[in-house]
């Protein structure tokens, strides 16, 4: 019988209170896994991820070409300098900005998706559908004003009119036979127009595109014959060149980049004073730590001079606010279009 062979390798000796050394650091290791865990449960609970710092989704409501996609693109960039974080625009058009406005409504609040707040989406839309994807008051986090401006009411220039008064006497001379253009029913731009009707007792006709773009091609063309929309979407070189004429700003005051523009009070019809705005807005539920994280980068971002510069060429005026005067902006706002959308009779489904 064989004998047995024993193992004569030497056996590493162990020090004392090596074994108690190593079973405290696996306990500290499993003691930071589950400290991490719990802090990772409670940022998202909170709506924010933990340690997120991937790019933020912006989404515009809108298509590229406008004045919102204008203002979203450059704030976008004063964001993400701002951020330290990427923004991605997205641009989501449709069935006059609701469509975007219900996916911002619907998505995550994850502190990675803002979106673009108008008057169009928070103020006439609720009046104006029979049904909306969306409940304004309980679908979004306000977190600020952006951006304020007035309207222009811009006509193709072989229009027989050179002055608001003379365009009013000459739609009255020609009822249903002249056309004005908007990015789509239901929109400020859209209203802005049956106001206009209403105001000087006249009768012309709308025509809805799909943005600002086509919108105004027609216009050049001679398809329609006027529009109100803001200064960028016209493109200045085509005022300034004949191509288009405008009659009349819709605001309280001239604008610096169009001085020679009067006001519609100055051009005689009183109440046709209207201002639209851009904001910034989140998914319900998102954590105020980072509503208040994108509010300071955006107010930093209107603070600054190349904004400003920018804004003010766009007849843009900077609006930063808190959170709760955005509210009450939208509150105020909404009342003043319901009556409006009221006497027009008009209504969606």
């Amino acid at each position: 019988m064989k004998r047995l062979q024993h193992d004569r390798r030497p056996v590493a000796k162990v020090r004392p209170g090596a074994h108690r050394a190593r079973a405290g650091r696996r306990r500290r290791a499993s003691l930071l896994a589950v400290v991490s865990a719990l802090l990772s449960c409670a940022a998202l609970a909170q709506g924010v991820p933990a340690g997120a710092r991937g790019p933020i989704r912006f989404i515009v409501p809108f298509p590229a070409g406008g004045s919102a996609d204008l203002v979203s693109r450059t704030v976008a960039r004063g964001l993400a300098d701002a951020l330290g974080q990427q923004i991605v625009v997205d641009n989501r058009a449709g069935a006059g900005g609701t469509i975007g406005t219900g996916l911002l409504a619907r998505a995550a609040p994850d502190g990675l998706t803002i979106g673009l707040g108008t008057v169009s989406t928070l103020a006439l839309a609720p009046s104006l559908y029979r049904s909306l994807a969306y409940e304004p008051d309980a679908a979004f986090e306000p977190i600020t004003l952006l951006s304020e401006a007035p309207f222009l009411f811009v006509v193709n220039g072989a229009v027989p009119a050179r002055t608001l008064g003379e365009f009013i006497d000459l739609a009255r001379t020609r009822p249903g036979q002249l056309n004005y253009s908007s990015i789509g029913s239901g929109t400020i731009l859209h209203f802005a127009g049956e106001h206009f009707n209403r105001l000087a007792s006249v009768q012309t006709v709308h025509v809805p595109y799909k943005g600002a773009a086509p919108a105004l091609v027609d216009l050049l063309a001679g398809q329609v014959q006027f529009m109100i929309d803001q200064v960028p979407s016209f493109q200045v070189q085509n005022l300034q060149s004949g191509r288009l004429r405008a009659l009349a700003v819709t605001g309280p005051a001239r604008l610096p980049a169009l001085p020679d523009v009067p006001t519609a009070r100055e051009a005689g019809l009183t109440d046709f004073e209207l201002v639209t705005w851009f904001s910034l807005m989140a998914p319900r539920g998102t954590a105020p730590e980072a509503i208040a994280r994108v509010g300071a980068a955006a107010r930093t971002t209107l603070a600054g001079a190349e904004l400003r510069d920018l804004f003010k060429e766009q007849g843009l005026e900077p609006r930063p606010s808190t959170p709760r005067e955005l509210a009450e902006r939208i509150g105020r706002d909404r009342l003043r279009w319901a009556g409006i959308i009221r006497a027009t009779g008009f209504q969606l489904d």
